[in-house]
């Protein structure tokens, strides 16, 4: 049967033994189904291939064979005005056995002088065995190329772009399973406003967490605050003398208070704040304490105070 039989049939009896994408496609070839279209532009492969005359073995060879394809490689990259932050390299053995080699960048980068220079660090992980044949190198991953931090010089320290270049290497030598990065997380209290963190988050500079206005910060801050007692206390609640251990601190001056709240999803069972001084002594030694609250404010007298840093 052809399809030209099927056109003036019933419908229904089509669909039932056929199915309704029958039906379907027959109204769609006349016009009288409309057939919407989605036009899906391909992702754009950035790959390039090398064949090599003789089989090489040595880093220096495989350095050279590596970098005419990485001019090949940025070429078009720049010509599409994307950076590279992923690479692939596919070393294929004359053994028929093929080395992969994959390394990623801090931002968006098509500077071959760049690229060699990482790829030249992790040469030493390549096993050529009795030779490689031919190589193939690709950017698994791209970017819009950001050109203001696409640079691989010495820079002032006030340049971000040194940062980048700094993690590749770091990442090329001890892995980056051995880095972690201070990150600013969702809290308020001061022990929870930062947590070292590793993997991918090490090298994505381009993600920003959110920041906080507070008072003064401690350079030292006491991995748990560290409890101590206050017996004197200035008209508005804020300590006038507390005892740390067996020594008792004269307050000589005070900055605060300064109210932080917890984390709901830390502390469900209900609302608890803390109130944070600043406290110089008559040593000049300064303290970070503070005392906690259900919110309504300490009860002089009765709340419990700790120490948290000291400046």
């Amino acid at each position: 049967m052809q399809v030209g039989q099927l056109l003036d049939r019933p419908r229904a009896p089509l669909a039932r033994r056929f199915g309704q994408a029958l039906p379907d496609r027959l109204d769609q070839a006349m016009g009288r189904l409309p057939e919407p279209l989605s036009f899906r532009a391909e992702p754009q492969a950035f790959r390039v291939s090398g064949t090599l005359v003789e089989p090489i073995s040595t880093a220096p060879a495989i350095a050279r064979a590596l970098a005419k394809l990485v001019d090949q490689l940025t070429e078009t990259l720049t010509r599409r005005n994307h950076g590279a932050r992923q690479l692939l390299v596919q070393c294929m053995r004359v053994d028929g056995t093929t080395q992969s080699l994959q390394l990623g960048l801090s931002n968006a980068s098509a500077d071959p002088v760049r690229l060699n220079r990482l790829l030249g660090e992790r040469i030493d992980t390549i096993e050529p065995g009795f030779g490689i044949e031919a190589f193939t190198l690709s950017a698994t991953e791209t970017a819009p190329l950001d050109a203001p931090t696409n640079r691989d010089w010495l820079t002032p320290a006030t340049d971000p772009a040194g940062l980048p270049a700094l993690l590749e290497r770091l990442v090329g030598r001890v892995g980056i399973q051995s880095l972690s990065r201070l990150q600013t997380g969702a809290s308020q209290f001061p022990e929870r406003e930062q947590a070292y963190t590793g993997g991918e988050c090490v090298q994505r500079l381009d993600e920003h967490s959110p920041s906080y206005s507070h008072g003064p910060r401690p350079s030292r801050l006491l991995p748990t605050p560290c409890p101590i007692t206050v017996r004197a206390f200035w008209p508005d609640g804020a300590p006038k003398a507390f005892l740390w251990g067996r020594t008792r601190h004269m307050v000589h001056g005070l900055i605060g208070p300064e109210r932080v709240w917890s984390d709901w999803w830390h502390d469900p069972q209900g609302a608890c704040a803390r109130d944070y001084w600043v406290a110089e002594t008559l040593e000049g030694e300064r303290f970070w304490l503070f005392t906690t609250h259900d919110g309504a404010g300490p009860v002089i007298g009765q709340a419990a105070w700790f120490l948290h840093g000291l400046f």
